[in-house]
């Protein structure tokens, strides 16, 4: 599979996403087993010019791109990596006072970088992850040797990525057009 960017986002726009000002440092194809299969997405990492790091997710839901938000966070109750892996679909995980039921359990691959990834991003990278949402919200803790990171996101529209990034709205219509490959993945920070 090619793992062309499918989208109108490139590494070095600026933008303002929840009201702060980014600018998009890399683009990292992620990519994970779906029933034999590799499932990609693409995460593009942006850079307040603080040391934590946001990425614009993008996945391919049949046949239409959803978006989604993720910021660092430092958990309420942070868990350790041997209770990160004890996390299965159903459960339920409090990391920021609210109860959030696991709905993903998995684990991503690196398969390319474009433009200057954080230094503990790197192709081939192995991680494992687990989603939990509740009321609309959704976390994202993503382990692999003893560092566990916590990812708050959020939906987003593609109008909004695009208002965002100050990109013609059209220009996500048109590439959402262009592909067909089903959804299924989620994040994995690193």
């Amino acid at each position: 599979m090619s793992h062309a960017n499918p989208t109108p986002v490139r590494v070095g726009m600026t933008g303002t996403f929840a009201g702060k000002a980014y600018t998009i440092i890399a683009r990292v194809v992620m990519g994970m087993d779906d029933e034999g299969e590799t499932y990609y997405w693409n995460e593009f990492y942006l850079s307040d010019s603080s040391d934590r790091i946001a990425m614009l997710v993008c996945e391919e839901v049949y046949g239409a791109q959803q978006w989604r938000l993720f910021t660092e966070f430092t958990p309420t109750t942070p868990l350790t990596t041997a209770q990160a892996a004890t996390q299965q679909i159903g459960y339920h995980v409090n990391l920021d006072g609210v109860s959030a039921e696991v709905t993903v359990v998995d684990e991503t691959r690196v398969y390319e970088i474009e433009g200057n990834a954080p230094d503990w991003v790197s192709v081939g990278d192995e991680a494992k992850y687990f989603n939990a949402e509740a009321s609309g919200k959704m976390w994202v803790v993503s382990w692999s040797g003893d560092e566990v990171e916590y990812y708050r996101g959020m939906q987003l529209h593609p109008e909004a990525v695009a208002q965002a990034l100050r990109l013609p709205p059209a220009s996500f219509k048109t590439a959402a057009a262009s592909s067909g490959s089903r959804g299924g993945g989620g994040l994995s920070p690193g």
